[in-house]
């Protein structure tokens, strides 16, 4: 696989790189890849004025691995859009990673920031640290979240998480915040640690599944028990209570709870 690298090397108040993405460098030339542009603050910019660009890209997304080295929170819609290939990001980062993404392979080493993976349709998103609010979620006003893919988080998410979900697979081994699975249609959402308040309020359909403590809104309703869960291939052992709702929507969605 092409490899290219942007080590960052002068540090900004905001920048927005979704450009750095294998869909957008592909087939571009080692001086071509120095003049992409990116946002510096409501200023385009050269990439090359705040990175250190080596490397050569794939002919095609599929072929090419960008890595962003040095990253800092400030850095902003890191994969935003892309349909192919993989994105390494090693460091923390902000706002809208992954953001509508149709495909590809996303890796932060650190922690990113809020609406990580927004309605994102396909590829997955790996993050090493923690992840802010509306994981997966809709866009400001939107009414669907992410449609597809899987988003995996091996520390804790903020509140929200999973916000008008409507397929796709979310992946918590840490603690979510409050509103877990708020509004969700379908997909399923895996919490090993702990859920805040008001866990699936809103929900129709899905399934939401919290090996930790979690308290249960009065608007769903216990429907039977389980000894282990099968979840993509992958088995949980219980015992589980099943709770149906949310009612307060006439909801028919699933929340498995270990006892």
């Amino acid at each position: 696989m092409y490899q290219v690298s942007f080590k960052l090397k002068k540090e900004a108040p905001r920048l927005e790189i979704d450009t750095l993405t294998p869909d957008c460098l592909c087939l571009c030339s080692a001086e071509e890849l120095k003049s992409v542009k990116i946002w510096r603050g409501k200023k385009e910019v050269p990439a090359s004025e705040h990175f250190e660009v080596k490397g050569e890209p794939g002919p095609t997304p599929e072929e090419t691995m960008v890595v962003i080295e040095n990253c800092k929170p400030f850095v902003h819609y890191a994969g935003m859009f892309m349909s192919g290939g993989i994105l390494k990001i090693k460091g923390s980062c902000g706002n809208y990673i992954g953001s509508r993404m149709t495909g590809g392979l996303i890796e932060v080493e650190g922690n990113v920031g809020d609406m990580v993976g927004e309605e994102m349709k396909a590829g997955k998103i790996v993050v090493k640290g923690n992840a802010g609010n509306y994981l997966g979620s809709a866009w400001w006003g939107d009414t669907t979240g992410m449609t597809g893919g899987q988003i995996v988080v091996e520390g804790n998410v903020g509140e929200m998480c999973g916000q008008w979900m409507e397929g796709g697979y979310i992946r918590v081994k840490g603690n979510a915040g409050d509103f877990l699975g708020v509004k969700q249609v379908r997909g399923i959402i895996l919490v090993e640690g702990d859920a805040g308040y008001c866990c699936g309020a809103g929900m129709t359909y899905g399934r939401i599944l919290v090996l930790g403590n979690v308290e249960i809104l009065p608007t769903y309703e216990p429907d039977g028990t389980y000894e282990q869960l099968d979840i993509l291939d992958e088995i949980f052992k219980g015992p589980f209570q099943l709770y149906k709702g949310d009612g307060a929507e006439d909801g028919k969605g699933d929340l498995y709870v270990r006892k």
